[in-house]
Protein backbone atom coordinates (compact mmCIF):
# COMPACT_ATOMS: atom_id res chain seq x y z
CA UNK A 1 0.00 0.00 0.00
CA UNK A 2 2.85 2.41 0.77
CA UNK A 3 4.14 2.38 -2.81
CA UNK A 4 0.64 2.80 -4.25
CA UNK A 5 -0.01 5.78 -1.98
CA UNK A 6 3.14 7.51 -3.16
CA UNK A 7 2.22 6.83 -6.78
CA UNK A 8 -1.18 8.39 -6.23
CA UNK A 9 0.37 11.51 -4.68
CA UNK A 10 2.87 11.74 -7.52
CA UNK A 11 0.03 11.37 -10.05
CA UNK A 12 -1.98 14.12 -8.34
CA UNK A 13 1.04 16.43 -8.36
CA UNK A 14 1.52 15.78 -12.07
CA UNK A 15 -2.13 16.58 -12.78
CA UNK A 16 -1.85 19.75 -10.67
CA UNK A 17 1.24 20.89 -12.57
CA UNK A 18 -0.44 20.21 -15.93
CA UNK A 19 -3.47 22.21 -14.79
CA UNK A 20 -1.25 25.07 -13.64
CA UNK A 21 0.54 25.10 -17.00
CA UNK A 22 -2.73 25.13 -19.00
CA UNK A 23 -4.03 27.97 -16.83
CA UNK A 24 -0.82 29.95 -17.29
CA UNK A 25 -0.92 29.48 -21.06
CA UNK A 26 -4.56 30.59 -21.24
CA UNK A 27 -3.92 33.70 -19.13
CA UNK A 28 -0.92 34.64 -21.27
CA UNK A 29 -3.01 34.15 -24.41
CA UNK A 30 -5.69 36.49 -23.05
CA UNK A 31 -3.10 39.08 -22.02
CA UNK A 32 -1.56 39.00 -25.49
CA UNK A 33 -4.79 39.11 -27.51
CA UNK A 34 -7.60 40.81 -25.59
CA UNK A 35 -8.40 44.32 -26.87
CA UNK A 36 -9.05 45.69 -23.38
CA UNK A 37 -5.63 44.55 -22.19
CA UNK A 38 -4.11 46.11 -25.33
CA UNK A 39 -5.83 49.41 -24.52
CA UNK A 40 -4.47 49.31 -20.96
CA UNK A 41 -1.01 48.45 -22.25
CA UNK A 42 -1.17 51.44 -24.63
CA UNK A 43 -2.22 53.80 -21.86
CA UNK A 44 -5.66 54.32 -23.35
CA UNK A 45 -8.78 55.00 -21.31
CA UNK A 46 -10.87 51.87 -20.82
CA UNK A 47 -14.65 52.08 -20.81
CA UNK A 48 -17.00 50.20 -18.52
CA UNK A 49 -18.10 48.10 -21.50
CA UNK A 50 -14.50 47.12 -22.23
CA UNK A 51 -14.01 46.13 -18.59
CA UNK A 52 -17.17 44.03 -18.70
CA UNK A 53 -15.98 42.38 -21.92
CA UNK A 54 -12.66 41.52 -20.29
CA UNK A 55 -14.41 40.13 -17.22
CA UNK A 56 -16.71 38.05 -19.44
CA UNK A 57 -13.75 36.68 -21.37
CA UNK A 58 -11.90 35.77 -18.18
CA UNK A 59 -14.95 34.02 -16.75
CA UNK A 60 -15.62 32.10 -19.96
CA UNK A 61 -12.04 31.14 -20.66
CA UNK A 62 -10.91 30.34 -17.13
CA UNK A 63 -14.06 28.66 -15.84
CA UNK A 64 -14.64 26.37 -18.78
CA UNK A 65 -12.89 23.50 -20.47
CA UNK A 66 -9.57 22.22 -19.21
CA UNK A 67 -8.48 25.27 -17.25
CA UNK A 68 -11.36 25.44 -14.81
CA UNK A 69 -10.49 27.23 -11.58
Amino acid sequence: MGDRGFGLVEHCLTIEEEHRQRLKEKVLEIVETHPTIAAIRNGEAVTDLQQVALERTLRQELHGGNVQL
